[in-house]
């Protein structure tokens, strides 16, 4: 099931206490090297 990128930062927001735009460009850097690691696993696992 694919994440509603939206909807996981405004929970992850008020569950984690975000004070500052650093604190959601840090989620939004860590969510953006998830979706490079989920590509590049999905690309290392397809078969040739």
């Amino acid at each position: 099931r694919e994440l509603d990128e939206v909807a996981y930062l405004r929970f992850a927001s008020v569950y984690r206490g975000f004070e500052s735009l650093a604190d959601f460009e840090e989620e939004i850097a860590a969510l953006r090297q998830g979706s490079r690691d989920a590509v590049q696993t999905a690309a290392d696992t397809e078969p040739a």
